[in-house]
């Protein structure tokens, strides 16, 4: 069940991606509110099987599997989205963003936070939440 989160999760990773895009090249503006209750319903097929694969407490291996996507998804998306527009890796709309009419909340958050506190919020994140999944996967 875990490679299957794995690949429905980079799947939709790998559609938002397409689709901001694409709507970024026709300066469309994204309903950022739409899409990420669209995102959060298309997670629960892998946040469902992350969570039934993992040996843990249900609902504690739930709240984990809802970070680690959180902060991979984060991550990823947000990096390949802006390599893909030309900027770097840690570029963070918010109102730095000229090409963006209607930014998320989340970026407009870690635009005023700075990239240092990006870096750190976004991977610190990742690693421990992907580090306890595994480690209690493993229980080790």
């Amino acid at each position: 069940m875990i490679i299957g989160a794995t690949i429905w999760f980079f799947a939709v990773l790998a559609g938002f991606l397409f689709f901001h895009y694409r709507r970024w090249l026709k300066s469309r503006v994204i309903n950022h509110k739409r899409t990420t209750m669209i995102r959060a319903v298309l997670l629960i097929p892998s946040t469902v099987w992350f969570t039934l694969s993992h040996p843990g407490q249900v609902f504690w291996t739930a709240v984990l599997s809802i970070a680690m996507q959180g902060f991979v998804f984060l991550f990823a998306f947000n990096g390949l989205y802006n390599r893909l527009r030309g900027f770097d890796w840690w570029f963070e709309g918010g109102n730095n963003d000229p090409t963006e009419k209607d930014n998320s909340l989340i970026d407009e958050f870690l635009a005023k936070i700075g990239r240092f506190w990006t870096q750190v919020i976004v991977i610190t994140g990742m690693i421990v939440s992907v580090g306890i999944y595994i480690l209690t996967y493993f229980k080790l």
